[in-house]
């Protein structure tokens, strides 16, 4: 593994990293959503004027979920991509720990 410094993001990659991370939260809230069904939690899904409980919201929930928040993780990366470049060039950047597809090759 290799340390690097973010000193800048291009738009397509920030987005897509708050998409990745949205989604991933939607497929938890899906599957607590979904488990608490199954145990006789208290689980609601609202759709328009109409209001899904119990399991059926559950079942619902496991799918819309997931695209709920990964359009919101579309629509916070689109508003946050400046104010977070601004905020990598005034700490300096962030460090982070990359692998790289191909093998790093030292030619002396």
């Amino acid at each position: 593994m290799k340390e690097i410094n973010l000193l800048q993001i291009k738009f397509g990659s920030y987005v897509k990293l708050t998409c990745t991370i949205f989604l991933m939260f939607g497929i938890i809230f899906g599957v607590l959503a979904l488990l608490m069904g199954i145990f006789g939690g208290y689980v609601s899904f609202n759709f328009g004027t109409t209001v899904y409980t119990g399991m059926t919201a559950a079942i619902i929930n496991v799918f819309f979920g997931p695209i709920f928040t990964f359009i919101a993780g579309l629509l916070f990366g689109l508003f946050t991509f400046l104010p977070f470049k601004f905020f990598l060039k005034s700490i300096g950047g962030i460090k982070l720990k990359v692998k790289t597809k191909e093998p790093s090759v030292n030619i002396t």
